[in-house]
């Protein structure tokens, strides 16, 4: 049987390798996330304001080629001029 000590050294070791593990863990799925994040600042006119020049090449280029799943992140809505502002999300 071990003495007191070896054992105690052993559980230190294992918990430093825990940690260890769970770090590359943890940093692992930050780099991951961080990585999805600029992924999705980098999609053709994913702001507040696309440009004119994103609108008309991007978005309806694609459009009436018939690539709608590229286009998507814009929504159609029939008499939006005949909607109030609150009323859109329910028409989304």
């Amino acid at each position: 049987m071990r003495n007191k000590k070896e054992y105690q050294k052993q559980i230190i070791t294992n918990n430093e390798e825990r940690f260890g593990n769970y770090y590359c863990y943890y940093l692992f799925w930050v780099a991951v996330g961080y990585y999805l994040w600029k992924k999705m600042l980098t999609i053709t006119g994913y702001r507040f304001h696309p440009t004119d020049f994103e609108l008309l090449h991007f978005y309806l280029h694609n459009k009436n080629l018939g690539r709608d799943s590229l286009v998507q992140a814009i929504a159609e809505v029939e008499d939006i001029c005949g909607l109030e502002p609150w009323e859109l999300p329910a028409k989304l």
